[in-house]
């Protein structure tokens, strides 16, 4: 089966904690990549991806500059699904200007 973008669910995330909601749930055994940008002063911070449905997501990317922004990139592979289908991303630290964008199932 070919790769194929199914949805996105675009959200600005300012601090704390944030949760994405799909319009549908993707289908079971699909792909979920998840892509966070964001920008921190001088200072270290970290995020955590996980979901409603107990998938497990890995870190793919985990990288910035000397000026404080950063992307990570998570993902989860032959995922479990349900109606609503929600990840939550949380920030250890609090962040301005970040923007997670979860980037589509892929089946």
């Amino acid at each position: 089966m070919a790769i194929a973008r199914v949805q996105a669910t675009p959200v600005a995330l300012g601090t704390g904690t944030q949760t994405l909601t799909f319009g549908s749930p993707p289908a079971a055994g699909n792909f979920i990549g998840v892509l966070v940008t964001a920008y921190r002063n001088g200072a270290a911070f970290t995020f955590s991806c996980a979901d409603n449905r107990g998938n497990t997501y890995t870190t793919a990317c985990d990288t910035g500059d000397s000026n404080g922004a950063r992307a990570f990139i998570f993902y989860a592979f032959n995922i479990a699904t349900g109606n609503p289908f929600t990840i939550t991303l949380t920030a250890a630290h609090d962040v301005a200007g970040s923007s997670p964008h979860v980037r589509g199932t892929f089946g």
